[in-house]
C-alpha cells in the first residue's frame, strides 16, 4: 500500500494528484483509491491512462469510466434524516457527535464493475456483515 497525501481538495488542483497516483503507478500499483475530493478526480484520471483501476470516494464514480473498480460511497442522505429526525425528537445537542459507518447506512459501496468475479463480492458482502456484527474491527489508522 503506498499513501501520499496531497492536502488540497479543488478540482483546480487535479493535476497534483495525478502525478502522485503515476508515481504510485510506477512503483507498481494496480489500483488507485483517492479520497482527495476534486484533486482525486486527477488520480482517477492517471488510473484511466495507465489501465489500472481506480477506486472513487464520497459518491458513486462509476459514471467516469469501466476503470472504475467500484467507489467508497458517503450516504449523506441517510446523515441528513438521522440529523433531522434527532434534531426533531429533541436529541440532538452540543457535544453529541453522529457517526455514520456501515451499521448505520451511513458508508455503503457504489456501483461494482462487472469484471469483478460473483465470488470476490460475496466475500465482500461477508466481511461487511462482520463488521456491521463487530466480529471485524476495521483499524482506525494504517
Amino acid at each position: 500500500m503506498l499513501v501520499d497525501y496531497s492536502n488540497d481538495f479543488t478540482p483546480a488542483t487535479a493535476p497534483k494528484c495525478k502525478e502522485i497516483a503515476l508515481k504510485h503507478i510506477s512503483q507498481g500499483a494496480q489500483a488507485v483509491f483517492q479520497v482527495a475530493g476534486g484533486c482525486g478526480l486527477g488520480a482517477l484520471q492517471a488510473a484511466k491512462s495507465s489501465k489500472v483501476w481506480g477506486i472513487g470516494v464520497d459518491a458513486d464514480q462509476s459514471y467516469l469510466g469501466p476503470h472504475i473498480l467500484t467507489s467508497g460511497v458517503k450516504r449523506v442522505d441517510t446523515a441528513v434524516f438521522d440529523f433531522y429526525k434527532e434534531a426533531q425528537a429533541g436529541t440532538l445537542g452540543p457535544g453529541k457527535d453522529l457517526v455514520f459507518d456501515l451499521k448505520n447506512s451511513g458508508q455503503d459501496v457504489g456501483k461494482i464493475s462487472s469484471k469483478v468475479p460473483q465470488t470476490l463480492i460475496t466475500r465482500m458482502n461477508a466481511q461487511k456483515v462482520k463488521i456491521i456484527s463487530g466480529a471485524v474491527t476495521v483499524p482506525a489508522t494504517l
